[in-house]
Formats: C-alpha cells, sequence, structure tokens
C-alpha cells in the first residue's frame, strides 16, 4: 500500500483521537470520518502553500460535511 492509499483509508496517527471523538459526538462510524478527513486532508493540501493548519481546516470541513445541509446553517 502506498502513501496515498493508506492516507485515503485511515487518518493520520496524531488524528485518530481527534477523528475517534468527532465519530463518537456524531454518533458515525469511525471508519466513515476517516475516510471523509483524509479525503479533506488530501483535498486541501494539494493547493496548500502554508500546511500548518490543514488538520484544523481538514476537521472543520469533516464535521460541516458529516453535519449535513440543515444544521451547516447553526453552527
Amino acid at each position: 500500500m502506498d502513501a496515498l492509499s493508506a492516507m485515503t483509508t485511515s487518518p493520520s496517527a496524531c488524528a485518530e483521537p481527534i477523528v475517534s471523538a468527532l465519530a463518537r459526538r456524531l454518533h458515525v462510524p469511525v471508519s466513515d470520518v476517516g475516510a471523509i478527513y483524509a479525503k479533506e486532508l488530501a483535498r486541501l493540501a494539494a493547493d496548500a502553500r502554508i500546511e500548518g493548519f490543514l488538520s484544523v481546516l481538514a476537521l472543520r470541513n469533516t464535521r460541516e460535511i458529516l453535519r449535513g445541509p440543515a444544521q451547516r446553517h447553526f453552527a
């Protein structure tokens, strides 16, 4: 398995506790949250010039995706 495949199938080791906490909070399987997080992180990293906040932005995007459009208005 290459690095890109690993990134798209599971979150990085640093993000696992955060991804797990978000999964518990939203009552979504950890594997689903991890997959969305990894996809968002890869998407953001492709165009990033400064990478310091990528994990924060990817987590925010993941949360918004999982909450759905109805709850984004109230966030």
